[in-house]
């Protein structure tokens, strides 16, 4: 797959210059006005924007400082392409965040290595970022995923109005098992978990993370009510129905799990430690009952 560069310049000729430069190897959007350049950036997310200074209304540096701003799109590195040569108009770029400042004219060369370098780095600094948020042994999200993702949701949920449900599931009796089997059989047993809550959520917002040991959470968007009892049980059946013998348990006697879970909708005050707390009082209230089940709380 093609790297994505978006090109905000007001100059529909050199526009389609610095296009024809770049369309052989990246996909490249093309957008002659500012304001649709921030809305195209915010909803595209290219691995890099050329950004002109001198356009009319919003200039440059504005746009720059905007896309820094936005959640979405403070991550995108931005080349400012400028006929202003001045060091004056260089360091003002950078201080507004670009990455790079090019002075028109240009060379076609040195721009495309320029390019090259950035969207490269882009890359490898993605790949750093991502390893960061993956549990090493179940593939999964990890901790600090489940609090950028939270944090992200509720400021979502504040502006849309709609519903966020979490739960919150513990694996029963899971120190038996690996006291029983041994840590590597412990270690295959979180994997196949693991991936059974991931296989049980078919929407693209539903996110499901290790919260530690064998504690996993699921974060899951616009879920009402009702859909939110049926969305706990699935995810408690869908582990049972792996069938992984657990001669230890005193739930089953196969692998099991209790899931507890809480629907915040919008309209008062909280917080991500509020969320989580309510979850975990469903979660000890399904343990409490005996394990091997699904329990939510207001």
């Amino acid at each position: 797959m093609k790297s994505k560069i978006l090109i905000i310049e007001d100059s529909p000729s050199f526009a389609k210059y610095l296009s024809d430069l770049f369309s052989d190897e990246y996909d490249v959007t093309i957008s002659n006005e500012v304001e649709h350049g921030l809305v195209t950036a915010a909803t595209l997310i290219p691995d890099l924007i050329l950004l002109d200074i001198v356009m009319p209304g919003i200039d440059g540096y504005s746009a720059c400082a905007r896309l820094k701003k936005a959640d979405t799109t403070r991550d995108i590195p931005v080349i400012f392409i400028s006929s202003l040569g001045e060091t004056q108009s260089q360091t003002k770029g950078l201080q507004a965040g670009a990455i790079d400042y090019i002075v028109k004219p240009i060379n076609d060369e040195i721009v495309k290595a320029k390019v090259r370098n950035h969207i490269e780095m882009r890359q490898y600094f993605n790949q750093i970022e991502n390893m960061s948020l993956i549990d090493p042994l179940t593939g999964i999200g990890n901790r600090r995923l489940f609090q950028e993702r939270m944090d992200a949701e509720i400021r979502r949920m504040s502006r849309s109005g709609l519903p966020l449900a979490l739960f919150m599931i513990d694996i029963d009796y899971f120190k038996q098992y690996n006291d029983s089997l041994g840590h590597l059989e412990g270690d295959k047993c979180l994997k196949s978990v693991a991936t059974a809550i991931s296989d049980s959520l078919k929407r693209g917002g539903d996110i499901v993370t290790r919260f530690g040991g064998e504690e996993f959470a699921v974060i899951a968007p616009e879920v009402p009510a009702e859909a939110g009892k049926a969305m706990a049980e699935k995810i408690r059946a869908c582990v049972e129905n792996l069938r992984i013998p657990h001669p230890k348990s005193s739930a089953a006697q196969v692998v099991t799990v209790s899931v507890g879970g809480t629907i915040h909708m919008p309209g008062s005050h909280f917080d991500v430690c509020d969320l989580i707390q309510k979850a975990d009082e469903a979660l000890y209230k399904a343990k409490s009952s005996g394990r091997n089940r699904s329990f939510m709380i207001a």
